[in-house]
């Protein structure tokens, strides 16, 4: 039966191992991709890693086999593989010059290394590998592996760091939380090269468990595995939101559209029968409308929109946006009824760009969409129609 400490390390091992799953599954057709496969085979390894590092696991394998620390040996090598897909993503994002070729190289040299010592010292003593050896073959073998492992993890922290910053908030607070995670495994990688340096310097200095790396290791694969579910959770309602967004963006710049149709060129009105052009089109067609719409407006309603406007303190740009949902629905009005107001050369705009209130150039689409929605909407907008309708 496992030990607690076992059950503790088994089960992160499976988060580690369900998280590298989930990942490879949803990584296809994402940006990035390569880069995040690297990530979920690094994941997948490392759980494996802990799952070979349990007590329990280890006393199995040298029940079973007969040789003492086959599972010691696996878990530092699968621990090593799961770094050298950290090189692969950190490679992928252009972190670091050393290509995977070149980082599978050391991995080859490091592990060839620690095989051999292993054979020399590792499959007869029990205590290999832990502190209460004070064999150079054991300290040579978890310098190798500590100073491996560590370096990696290190340049990992830094980039994902990097990547965090740039993020937007929720998707850094997963990310965050992964960091967080690594911090927690490269605590636990420094205190077991604490110990071997100890033992080297002072072999009689007192013994302290190494177990509290493999703890660190399993307690910092947990949260890396949140921080990356919980970050992909994130980007994906992002996702879902920015669909739905475009949506709204679609429908309201639709009904604008369908809204100025009769006052278009007749050139251009019946072209787009049926399914309307693309958003950009559609924008330069609604503009297109407002320029025939210019002598409709009624002489005194951008005054009296601003007015109003003002009295409800508001700011520069919903003014602006305003001001021309009002002009624009009264001017559609009077477009339907035939009553022009100015001759075609008039002063006034459909967009209040002559009161300084110009909306910019590069979010027209969304500036339309917004609109819209005023168009349709908005009670204030329909009262001065209302006004202007009366006054007809």
């Amino acid at each position: 039966m496992a030990d607690p400490a076992s059950v503790v390390i088994y089960l992160a091992a499976a988060v580690a191992v369900a998280e590298s799953v989930r990942k490879a599954v949803t990584n296809r057709g994402l940006r990035a991709e390569l880069a995040r496969s690297y990530v979920a085979a690094g994941l997948g390894a490392f759980g494996l890693a802990l799952a070979a590092g349990a007590p329990a696991t280890m006393r199995l394998s040298d029940g079973l086999f007969g040789v003492l620390n086959i599972a010691f040996l696996l878990n530092g090598l699968l621990a090593m593989l799961a770094m050298l897909c950290v090189a692969g993503f950190l490679r992928s994002m252009s972190a670091v010059k050393l290509r995977l070729r070149g980082a599978a190289a050391v991995l080859a040299v490091a592990a060839a290394a620690m095989v051999t010592l292993y054979l020399v010292d590792g499959t007869t003593r029990p205590e290999f590998g832990s502190s209460a050896d004070h064999h150079l073959t054991s300290h040579a073998y978890n310098l190798i592996y500590l100073t491996y492992m560590t370096v990696w993890l290190y340049l990992f922290v830094r980039k994902v760091r990097a990547i965090a910053r740039r993020a937007e908030r929720v998707i850094r607070w997963g990310l965050w939380i992964a960091v967080a995670g690594m911090l927690v495994g490269l605590a636990g990688l420094a205190w077991k090269l604490v110990l071997t340096v100890e033992d080297l310097i002072a072999p009689d200095a007192g013994l302290r468990p190494s177990a509290v790396s493999l703890t660190l290791a399993a307690i910092g694969t947990v949260l890396f595995a949140a921080g990356s579910a919980f970050a992909a959770l994130a980007r994906h309602l992002l996702e879902r939101r920015d669909q739905m967004l475009s949506r709204r963006t679609h429908h309201a710049i639709e009904y604008l559209w369908h809204a100025v149709q009769p006052a278009r060129p007749p050139e251009l009105r019946d072209r787009h029968e049926g399914t309307p052009p693309d958003l950009d089109h559609q924008a330069i067609r609604i503009r297109d409308a407002q320029l025939t719409l210019r002598p409709y407006i009624p002489t005194g309603i951008r005054e009296l929109a601003l007015q109003d406007a003002r009295l409800r303190g508001m700011k520069p740009r919903d003014r602006a946006m305003f001001v021309e949902a009002v002009e624009l629905g009264s001017a559609l009005d009077a477009f339907d009824e035939g009553y022009r107001y100015a001759s075609g050369d008039g002063d006034v705009d459909a967009r209040p760009d002559s009161s300084g209130l110009a909306a910019p150039a590069e979010d027209d689409i969304a500036w339309l969409a917004q609109l819209s929605r005023l168009l349709q909407k908005d009670l204030h907008v329909e009262r001065l129609r209302q006004w202007a309708r009366e006054q007809r």
